[in-house]
């Protein structure tokens, strides 16, 4: 097109070099490939092939492409990135190195935890909990769980209380086991007073005896759990946990009574395998 004069033709070509470096990319084996053809392509498509006559007329070629814009390089190019194409396909690739396995996701045998331990209300307080959770969803090292606990404890000559709770938790864990254990909890308490008799002073300003059966109220609290679980043997999912609370009750004696609490015992994730 361009030997008859076409201005279109530059742009065409140009065109068609431009898709091909967008297709070759910087593979290198394309690259080796090309860079071969360039060497020999000139002894393959222009060498003369037999008698004067014939070199002759491929120089007269050669110079009335290239006097009418080089476009014998341009052909040489599209046609050295064509053949390049073709062979560096067939071209043997390097392996890949293997892509990392993704964390498995628990079995729903291993998404529940059992766990028992002391419940202290503001350390020496002394009594006891029973917890279980669900994990509901994890992602590599992160995980949140839904979950209960039921407990209790004894605040000599003063009172004693009982709760159940739910929580919802959040669970981030380092290797080789250690993790940490955000969580929130609500619930329902019970407190029962000291002592055999029981009175209170009334909104109208008179002494009134208590009921002996204690007072519910409304519990609520933030958590912070530190621990540690197995990862191998036969007792592989066995963990040590330590958790401080900040618990609030309301109404107690008609106020919020805030306490600092320390929980700290085991848990066992059901189901799951240690590795050897």
């Amino acid at each position: 097109m361009r030997e008859l004069g076409d201005p279109f033709g530059v742009e065409e070509m140009e065109a068609a070099v431009e898709a091909r470096e967008e297709l070759l990319g910087h593979d290198p084996n394309v690259n080796a490939t090309r860079s071969w053809l360039r060497e020999t392509a000139p002894v393959l498509f222009h060498a003369p092939r037999g008698g004067r006559e014939v070199e002759e007329r491929a120089k007269h070629r050669r110079g009335a492409v290239t006097h009418h814009g080089g476009g014998g390089v341009w052909v040489d190019e599209v046609l050295i990135s064509t053949l390049s194409l073709l062979l560096s396909a067939a071209a043997p690739q390097a392996p890949q190195a293997p892509e990392a396995p993704a964390p498995e996701a628990p079995s729903p045998e291993a998404r529940w935890r059992v766990g028992a331990g002391y419940y202290g209300d503001m350390i020496t307080h002394p009594g006891s909990y029973l917890e279980f959770s669900w994990t509901a969803a994890q992602v590599r090292s992160f995980s949140f769980s839904l979950g209960a606990d039921l407990g209790g404890y004894h605040h000599a000559r003063n009172h004693s209380a009982l709760f159940a709770r739910g929580n919802v938790a959040t669970r981030v864990s380092f290797r080789p086991g250690i993790f940490l254990e955000p969580r929130f909890v609500l619930g329902y308490g019970h407190t029962f007073v000291a002592g055999d008799d029981h009175f209170v002073i009334d909104d109208e300003g008179f002494l009134r005896e208590r009921s002996p059966g204690g007072d519910p109220n409304f519990v609520y609290g933030v958590g912070l759990g530190l621990g540690y679980e197995l990862q191998k043997g036969p007792v592989a999912g066995l963990g040590f946990l330590i958790r401080p609370e900040i618990v609030g009750r309301y109404p107690y004696n008609d106020f919020v009574l805030t306490q600092f609490s320390l929980l700290a015992g085991v848990q066992w994730r059901i189901g799951v395998r240690g590795r050897r």
